[in-house]
């Protein structure tokens, strides 16, 4: 059985596309999700773009902490995740979407 999302944008008065949840069921799990879909969509966000010294845990869902020379640090979502490598040396280059 799958679920289904009703997903309504601005303040509630425009229809958007429903999101087909195939693995949850039940009305708290459902509800969970629809509160995920609004909160996913209610922050404007910035993408970026880093490249650092590869770590374990760097996979896309992941929360990373960035720390811009000269500004404030933040916090952002891995969106992507590559890396590349020649004889010397590898390095990572990092998707990360960030709160406005």
């Amino acid at each position: 059985m799958a679920g289904l999302v009703e997903v309504y944008r601005g303040a509630g008065d425009r229809r958007g596309a429903d999101v087909e949840v195939p693995l949850l069921e039940g009305e708290a799990a459902l509800l969970e999700r629809g509160w995920a879909e609004m909160n996913d969509r209610a922050t404007p966000r910035e993408s970026v773009t880093t490249t650092c010294a590869p770590k374990a845990g760097m996979l896309p869902g992941n929360i990373a902490k960035g720390f811009p020379s000269g500004q404030a640090p933040w916090v952002g979502r891995i969106v992507s995740v590559s890396f590349t490598a020649d004889n010397v040396r590898c390095s990572a280059n990092i998707g990360l979407e960030r709160p406005l």
